[in-house]
């Protein structure tokens, strides 16, 4: 997400909500999203929405002259409906 100066409103986290509810009411069983290491934001909303961290891919993002772990994170149907 890049929201510019509205960020920090809880639109993100607000977007998500609504994306997994639908997604898991179309069928969907499992949702997978990746944060870079360095998107603290990212990951505290993810883990606030019932997300588990499930690996990380090491060193494998390079941005300005450094490479970046990737956190991988999962949710699936029975989680996010046990939080709902």
């Amino acid at each position: 997400f890049a929201l510019g100066i509205e960020r920090g409103k809880g639109y993100s986290r607000t977007a998500l909500e609504l994306l997994i509810s639908d997604l898991f009411k179309k069928g969907t069983h499992r949702i997978e999203a990746e944060v870079y290491d360095y998107n603290i934001t990212s990951k505290r909303v993810l883990q606030s929405l019932g997300f588990k961290k499930e690996g990380i891919k090491r060193k494998s993002h390079y941005y300005r002259t450094k490479y970046y772990d990737i956190f991988c994170y999962g949710i699936i149907e029975d989680d996010w409906k046990l939080l709902q």
